[in-house]
């Protein structure tokens, strides 16, 4: 079954796979296996891999001479091996379900499957991967949305036993689970369980779809008897012997504390939402959490000035919409709820920017026409109660900043959700109308909602259990056919249809989500759809027209038959403008919590990959909720634009979270993500990918007096390179989930185009504006209608030495990002990460490089641009070693300090060294054992321990002696510290046996006698020899006992001189024999022959008539033999003294048989002669 790959393998997977895939998979294996031989011109090599072909064919060659560059196929397993083959009840239609999880990414190859049944059948086997991580499978009502081949028709011919099913090389992500399934036939076949019970986490299950569950509706769950013996044959794409080597450094690292992204006690900000606002106009990029509000301070870290901003709210959404010039918030708060008025009293708030990080809350009145709405008038919700204070007096989870009517000023469109409350012990919901507020030209804004159409499309229900319109969680803007008119589409929740509202260009708005086809996706519920959680704009195949991401909460179970996945909606331009869905085509997963999304180039290729968020109802680990990360998909260019799954890779894995933002917080040139997480807090991601091409990004400014608002909510920007292009647009303030914000930067990832020929800015008012022979890698301002202004020097990105790279010779080559503009940069250096007594260098290039660095040493450097009026911030710190880290002090278990009586083989125990951010250096073990603490007089030293434990079965360690010990890591480069050493004592050996009986030089001793001896002390065991021999050369008997007394049960010879002798043992050895004591034994003729019971006979030898007495009565069978082996009395008695007549039998000697229910006794009898 374990195969070693070859190169005709390699040949293979070149002529079959597709070919960037491989040459993207062969890249990988081949830096992991070869490390650091290649680490000065890694940046070089990986990206000309990745598209040279002539390097390609290097690569391939040099696999020739690297052992094992393909991982043995290994098998992914949770059961014990061992089926049990019957007592498999008859379940027609369960499904049985197996979840597995490989150790990291890999191909799945091979399922194998022990069948048990005796019927043959046709059985169908599903392999998809796990939606809900773990805590249960798919059923067949779902299984679809995430198949990862089709259906495996097998015809089971009635032999249980193991069969092996060739799957189609399936690319699994690090963090996934494979779940492999099948439905049962009325006679079989079954998945084999193991026999010894279900193991944890569970793994297996069957799910009954006739059976009612709790929700009401069919499938009910259980967990099978055992383990089922379902097994994957995987070959790991980073292998490590027989499993996956440990993720590697993150590309993605979390450096939320480093830079200041927490409260006031150092603590993250728990939170499913965030934006990212230029609040003060300085080029950079700042962050708003609820209340929270952090300045970004230009050199990588923020500042708390929430205190100065003022700023109450639970979820931010951010536009100027008075055209000042800074950028103003709309502060979502919502309010109580009254049934009997249907409407919330609402507690939002708009917060004018003063443009001095100072905002001013402004009173409803000053900002809304009101009064306006009448709830119970309006929109049939309640009792009509004029109002004059709330202008949304609904539970709004969106407030969306836009520009519907191209005036110059920014509107607003609040999609509203839902309330919940308990009526009379039970549960009902409340869901309100989406409104659209535009504002006039006195600055004040009018509600529009009937006059422009939109409430037509929200149906309203008036069942009282759920009384009112849609629950949406969240809307956006856009112009998806490409009109010029902002366009507004809105998620909705509760299984109802999407809707994309087109704006008809006269102040009125028709829904074609039916139309264009992102209403959602048909299911076997009329009208059914899904539970929208949030979506994003983004053209992902780089054809110039918006594609649609819809994230979609949708469960495993029954349930999921009526809602949708999260989709992809592929924009499939003019005449019409409609969509085509192909999530599953991409490689989009199902999970059971998918949530917001957002699109962004992280890798600079040119195609927008995707972050996809996963939320939770609880923290990790509460009442067994597993982790359920969001994901990060890269998307692999044409001709189909696969989205890979490189979590487990890149390392962003945050629990529960339900949106990312884009943001370049460092101005270095690539997207980091701002994650948002209600149960681990927000947690920035600092972009250190590989880069694979170039850049460009602009910020946008309008001008109110040409109809184009200030924050150029509206606009376009197609990027023109050769013969390829890049859409990017900026349509309103809300994006990806229910009120979080992207930066207002729109950022290009533009692969290896190292020359743009024009830049076309397109914007509301229809204005177009073209700007020639731009140089990538930099950030312009474009004012409207002005020549392009370069932003502030860009910070440079360090690349080699990565971050936290290890196994760097002596002399070493650092290279960062070219800055346009730039005329030098400064390198820092130093051994500290304070920069203290560093060395500074300038060079005109982006590379540079230093010798001398000493060994096993942890190094740091930064790296900043220099143009002739501009000098960027200081790049981020990274961190590197020449050589290999030295490990940590490791920590002693056992013997614990102080420890006594230990053998002379004890067993010690410690623990793993510890490397910075868990870096996977390779390392060994040495143990040293000495007579003192100063270790010298060093008894043992072992060394090249590979694990954590050790005995030491060497005849080393003597006995009633003080022993110290100590343990340190070791690797090629360097030896870690020792640890701190611990003591222990042997035990001392027993001390001398006294004897007891039979007394020295006895006679007529007993052939079955019984001995005994005083007891001693730090004893364990007691060893008794028996010898014929004064010199014990034979041993006729020798018993380790843990008593003072033993009975010999078997007769010795009569009339015979024995040695006997006593030694203690304990865990050190036998401690010195006593004295040897002799007696002699008795004749034949007056003992018993075998006796194991406690039975006494007598008299022996007998005239007529025997007494056996037993302990208690108890049925016993009673026989004699005699020496012919013929039985000459048989009987059966019940009593305690029983008396046998045996005075018509012949004299002679006789074998008496004594059978009780748990003992059988034999005697050796002598009838005398009569006279």
């Amino acid at each position: 079954m374990l195969k070693k790959g070859n190169f005709l393998h390699i040949l293979e997977v070149v002529v079959f796979w597709n070919l960037e895939f491989a040459m993207a998979m062969l890249q990988k294996k081949l830096e992991h296996t070869l490390g650091n031989l290649f680490w000065q011109r890694k940046l070089v090599f990986s990206n000309n891999l990745h598209r040279n072909m002539k390097n390609f064919w290097v690569v391939l060659l040099s696999l020739l001479f690297v052992k094992q560059i393909y991982a043995l196929d290994v098998v992914v397993r949770n059961d014990n091996g061992s089926p049990q083959l019957s007592n498999y009840p008859e379940r027609y239609f369960w499904e049985e379900s197996k979840i597995l999880k490989p150790d990291g990414p890999c191909i799945l190859k091979k399922v194998q499957i022990y069948y048990v049944g005796s019927t043959p059948n046709i059985d169908t086997i599903y392999i998809a991967g796990d939606p809900s991580e773990g805590y249960l499978p798919p059923t067949l009502w779902v299984i679809h949305y995430n198949q990862k081949a089709k259906p495996i028709i097998f015809n089971y011919p009635g032999k249980p036993g193991w069969y092996e099913f060739n799957v189609e090389n399936i690319l699994i992500g690090g963090l996934d689970r494979i779940v492999i399934q099948h439905r049962l036939n009325q006679s079989g076949p079954w998945f084999a369980i193991d026999n010894d019970g279900i193991s944890q986490p569970y793994s297996s299950f069957l799910m009954n779809p006739f059976e009612t569950n709790s929700l009401g509706g069919p499938g009910n769950y259980y967990v099978s008897n055992g383990d089922y013996l379902v097994r994957l044959v995987v070959e790991y794409i980073y292998p490590s012997d027989s499993t996956s080597a440990k993720p590697p450094f993150p590309s993605f690292v979390d450096v939320t504390k480093e830079v200041g992204l927490v409260d006031g006690n150092g603590n993250y900000i728990k939170s499913s939402d965030a934006s990212v606002i230029d609040l003060n106009n300085d080029g950079f990029d700042d962050v708003a959490i609820g209340g929270f509000v952090f300045k970004n301070d230009g050199n990588g870290q923020f500042s708390n000035i929430s205190s100065k901003v003022n700023i109450n709210a639970g979820m931010t959404s951010w536009g100027d919409f008075n055209n000042d010039g800074y950028i103003d918030c709309y502060a979502l708060r919502n309010g109580n709820y009254d049934e009997n008025l249907k409407m919330v009293f609402s507690q939002d708030r708009i917060y004018k920017n003063n443009g001095n990080e100072t905002f001013t809350e402004l009173k409803p009145r000053e900002v809304f026409k009101l009064p306006y709405p009448d709830p119970g008038v309006d929109f049939r919700l309640g009792k009509p109660t004029q109002q004059d204070s709330i202008p949304n007096p609904y539970s709004c989870i969106t407030p969306l900043w836009t520009d519907v009517n191209n005036d110059g000023r920014l509107d607003l469109f609040l999609a509203n959700n839902r309330v919940g409350l308990t009526i009379s012990g039970n549960y009902v919901e409340r869901y309100f109308p989406d409104q659209l507020w535009i504002q006039d030209s006195d600055g004040k804004f009018k509600n529009v909602t009937q006059q422009c159409g939109i409430l037509q499309y929200e149906l309203f229900s008036s069942n009282q259990s759920a009384l009112g319109y849609y629950d949406c969680y969240g809307a956006n803007a856009n112009d998806y056919n490409n009109d010029g008119q902002i366009d507004i589409f809105v998620a909705n929740y509760r299984l109802v249809r999407d809707l994309l509202y087109r704006n008809n260009g006269n102040g009125t708005f028709s829904n074609v989500g039916d139309v264009t086809g992102v209403q959602g996706v048909p299911t076997v519920g009329i009208g059914y759809y899904g539970h929208g959680m949030g979506s994003e704009w983004g053209d992902f195949n780089n054809d110039g027209y918006p594609d649609l991401v819809v994230g979609n909460l949708g469960h495993p179970d029954w349930r999921g038959m009526y809602s949708n996945p999260s989709l992809i909606f592929k924009n499939e331009g003019p005449p019409n403008f409609t969509f085509k869905e192909q999530h599953q085509e991409m490689g989009l997963k199902f999970f059971e919590m998918n949530a917001g999304a957002t699109w962004g180039d992280f890798d600079l290729d040119g195609y927008l990959d995707l972050w996809h968020g996963q939320i939770s109802y609880r923290a990790e680990g509460d009442g067994g909720e597993p982790k359920r990360p969001g994901r990060i998909y890269m998307n692999s260019g044409p001709p189909d634009y696969k989205l890979i799954d490189k979590t487990w890779e890149f390392g962003c894995v945050v629990h529960g979270p339900w949106n990312a933002v884009r943001i370049d917080f460092d101005n270095d040139g690539d997207l980091d993500l701002l994650v948002a997480s209600s149960h681990v807090g927000v947690r920035l991601f600092r972009n250190d990918l590989e880069r694979k091409g170039n850049w460009v990004g602009f910020r946008l400014r309008g001008s109110p007096q040409d109809n184009v608002n200030m924050d150029c909510y509206g606009t376009k920007i197609i990027v023109y390179c050769g013969s390829q292009k890049f859409y990017r647009d900026l349509m309103g303030s809300i994006s990806g989930n229910r009120c979080s914000q992207n930066s207002n930067l729109l950022h290009f990832g533009i692969g290896n185009c190292s020359k743009i020929d024009s830049v076309v800015v397109i914007y509301s008012n229809g204005f177009r504006k073209t700007y020639k022979d731009i140089e990538p890698n930099k950030y312009y301002i474009i004012n409207y209608n002005q020549n392009l202004i370069q932003s502030r020097l860009n910070t440079p990105q360090c690349l080699q030495p990565k971050n936290y790279q290890f196994g760097l010779p002596d002399s070493v080559e650092f290279y960062w990002t070219n800055v346009g503009g730039a005329i030098k940069y400064e390198i820092n250096v130093a051994d500290n990460p304070n920069f203290t007594n560093s060395k500074n260098y300038q060079t005109g290039q982006n590379h540079f490089s230093s010798v001398g660095f000493e060994r096993s040493k942890q190094y740091f450097w930064k790296v900043r641009a220099i143009s002739s009026n501009d000098t960027s911030q200081w790049s981020s710190t990274f961190s590197f070693y020449s050589g290999n880290p030295i490990p940590s002090k490791v920590q002693l278990y056992s013997p614990v300090d102080n420890s006594s009586k230990l053998s002379l083989t004890p067993k010690f125990v410690w623990g793993k060294p510890n490397f910075p951010l868990g870096l996977d250096v390779k390392y060994t073990f040495q143990l040293q054992i000495a007579t003192d603490e100063q270790f010298q007089n060093v008894v043992a030293t072992k060394s090249n321990l590979k694990d954590t434990s050790f005995i030491l079965e060497d005849k080393i360690l003597q006995p009633g002696t003080k022993y110290y010990w100590r343990v340190r890591a070791l690797n090629i480069d360097s030896n870690g510290v020792w640890s701190d050493p611990f003591s222990f004592s042997t035990n001392f050996l027993p001390g001398i046996v006294s004897l007891t009986s039979p007394e020295n030089n006895s006679a007529d001793v007993p052939l079955k006698p019984t001995f005994r001896w005083q007891p001693i002390d730090n004893v364990e065991e007691y060893v008794l020899q028996l010898s014929l021999e004064e010199n014990f050369d034979t041993v006729v008997v020798e018993k380790t006992l843990q008593a003072t007394i033993y009975k010999h049960l078997t007769s010795l010879q009569p009339e015979k001189i024995y040695y006997w002798r006593v030694c203690g043992k304990n865990n050190v050895g036998l401690g010195p024999w006593s004295e040897i004591w002799k007696f002699q034994t008795t004749s034949a003729t007056l003992v018993e022959f075998l006796n194991n019971s406690g039975v006494k006979v007598f008299p022996n030898p007998f005239d007529s008539e025997i007494v056996i007495e037993l302990e208690s009565a108890e049925i016993v069978k009673v026989s004699l033999i005699d020496f012919l082996g013929r039985k000459v009395y048989n009987n059966e008695f019940l009593e305690k003294i029983i008396k046998v007549n045996l005075e018509n039998i012949v004299s002679g000697p006789y074998i008496l048989k004594i059978e009780t229910q748990d003992n059988n006794s034999l005697f050796l009898l002598f009838k005398l002669k009569k006279d």
